[in-house]
């Protein structure tokens, strides 16, 4: 206690160290078995740091790529009306890591996903495991990569003539065509050590010098290259996204699911959880989504009796 009254005083403390030392001369049996708590919880951690006021909290990237303490919520929407029919709470800081869990989670309630249902997420749940495992369920879902997910975000008239997106591959990836309609073959395959495969696409420097459009196209080398990520299970979602049926499904998400997650944060101020430890916030987050659906029945209601 007499430790926790010298410090104090120190200006370069901050507001949660200060904090702790006011509880510390308060309360100072309290404080040391919370700090004890706190601890084991830290040596427990994968992470270097935990918050003292909710230790089941992870560090994670927020909308705008800065890092925040808190929870990674999940919801899965029906993109016809928008009702939200699970949501989780995880300390997984990436997403992709929670798709296989939230949707197993879904089972236990509604029973196995009929195969003709389409999931839909967005390129932050994209990983090759995740392919791999939908593939071994046979899930009918529908995850862009981070190519695709860019090439949705935009119109044609955004890209650049010679952008990465406006080369197409062929069915079997052994080559792509460049906007001028010359091809580049395969030319290279690398494997990182977590089996993610990129391929390496490249026209002969005669072809590209030759080429009217050379100075336009190769900007800053010789000839023109173009990566590709993943392996065959990655081919096959690229191929299932480009087709007329994943463009038409993965459309719908936009203006069926993203008004729902805005409705929940804006309309009624709900930008955080307030509830400490996970179970507390899943319970926090199952209320949330059932007002956000009280709410997205009384819509419907109304919009049936006006027509």
């Amino acid at each position: 206690m007499e430790y926790a009254k010298k410090q104090l005083p120190d200006d370069k403390l901050k507001f949660p160290a200060r904090k702790q030392l006011k509880n510390a001369i308060k309360n100072p049996e309290k404080t040391l078995l919370k700090m004890q708590d706190r601890l084991e919880h830290l040596n427990n951690s994968t992470q270097n740091t935990i918050n003292l006021t909710d230790p089941e909290c992870v560090w994670r990237p927020n909308k705008k790529n800065n890092m925040t303490m808190g929870y990674n919520i999940h919801h899965i929407v029906d993109m016809d009306s928008g009702i939200i029919v699970s949501t989780g709470v995880s300390t997984n800081p990436d997403n992709h890591k929670d798709f296989i869990p939230q949707f197993e989670h879904y089972e236990e309630f509604y029973g196995q996903i009929p195969t003709t249902t389409a999931l839909v997420a967005d390129n932050g749940y994209y990983s090759e495991d995740n392919l791999a495992t939908i593939n071994e369920k046979g899930w009918d879902a529908y995850i862009p990569n981070k190519e695709l997910a860019t090439l949705f975000k935009k119109n044609k008239t955004e890209l650049k003539p010679f952008s990465k997106y406006n080369f197409i591959f062929s069915n079997d990836f052994s080559y792509c065509t460049c906007p001028n309609n010359q091809k580049l073959t395969k030319h290279n395959t690398i494997t990182t050590t977590k089996g993610t495969k990129t391929f390496y696409y490249a026209a002969s420097y005669k072809t590209c010098k030759n080429c009217p459009y050379y100075k336009e196209c190769c900007k800053s080398s010789t000839q023109k290259i173009i990566t590709h990520y993943g392996g065959d299970l990655a081919k096959n979602m690229y191929l299932k996204m480009q087709s007329t049926r994943g463009k038409e499904i993965y459309s719908k998400r936009m203006p069926s699911v993203e008004p729902t997650f805005a409705q929940m944060k804006h309309n009624p101020g709900i930008t955080q959880l307030r509830a400490y430890g996970v179970k507390q916030a899943q319970t926090e987050s199952e209320l949330v989504a059932i007002a956000q659906n009280i709410i997205r029945i009384n819509e419907y209601i109304h919009q049936k009796n006006n027509t």
